[in-house]
């Protein structure tokens, strides 16, 4: 899967969009090298989604309440966890949904 998700995204030649997709990738690396699960979860999720989105078998409003099903997720999560890792798991699965539903998924829609 992450071959056609870096193929999705080497499709982007947008500049205006260039540092959110650095740092989507660089988060979602983060992501799949953390302890937890769900963010592992997450960042193979968001990946999957993005590819689905760029192939259409995913339309916009999908696309986004999906993203607003995994943010309720993720905050349900966030509860459940020690306060040390709650402000890290929130900000970095929060932050990657955010820069895929703003930035990404926007241009990956204009290119089909």
């Amino acid at each position: 899967m992450a071959s056609s998700f870096d193929g999705v995204l080497d499709e982007i030649k947008d500049d205006s969009v260039k540092a959110a997709k650095d740092q989507l990738q660089s988060l979602l690396q983060q992501a799949k090298a953390d302890s937890s699960a769900f963010a592992r979860k997450n960042a193979a999720s968001l990946e999957e989604w993005i590819v689905e989105l760029s192939n259409g078998d995913l339309d916009q409003e999908e696309f986004n309440e999906l993203i607003e099903a995994q943010r309720a997720a993720a905050e349900q999560f966030v509860n459940t966890q020690a306060i040390a890792g709650q402000a890290r798991a929130r900000e970095l699965t929060l932050t990657v949904l955010d820069i895929a539903v703003k930035k990404i998924a926007p241009v990956v829609i204009a290119a089909i």
